[in-house]
């Protein structure tokens, strides 16, 4: 995956999203902003 990324969240375990939604969600949401705010397709 040519976007792909690794993000570490310390002290979080097997369960992020019910643990840290809000900052799983500030994560993605900010990924997603990388990826798509390029300006390349895909």
């Amino acid at each position: 995956m040519p976007r792909a990324e690794l993000v570490v969240v310390p002290d979080s375990r097997h369960a992020l999203p019910a643990e840290r939604p809000a900052e799983l969600n500030r994560l993605v949401e900010e990924f997603l902003h990388r990826v798509e705010g390029d300006g390349v397709p895909g």
